[in-house]
């Protein structure tokens, strides 16, 4: 009785060469609706990709109000939705890295 989706938003995402080091920039959109026919508290959690390494920086332009914690990338919302409401949350992020590396971020 509760539809969630998660999908990419194209328009914040793009990818750029800047000197020695590539740019990508990437955006989610989580849509929620609760169908129920009563009030709902939901905890959602998503992640952005975190680096160990030095020349990876990541960093997180938009959260939707999310609590990030920045160890672990993990981002948390607690939102409550009331019968047939829906809820969109927004979050991108962007990464810089040396051109000659290849990374899979997603």
């Amino acid at each position: 009785s509760i539809s969630v989706e998660r999908k990419k938003m194209e328009e914040f995402t793009s990818r750029s060469f800047f000197g020695n080091r590539q740019i990508e920039n990437i955006g989610w959109e989580i849509n929620v609706r609760n169908n129920k026919s009563e009030k709902i508290t939901l905890n959602i959690i998503d992640q952005i990709p975190i680096s160990t390494h030095k020349d990876i920086d990541i960093r997180l332009e938009n959260k939707s109000h999310a609590n990030h914690e920045e160890d672990t990338g993990m981002l948390r919302w607690s939102i409550v939705l009331n019968p047939s409401e829906s809820k969109s949350l927004k979050f991108n992020y962007n990464v810089r890295y040396p051109k000659d590396k290849r990374l899979i971020l997603e």
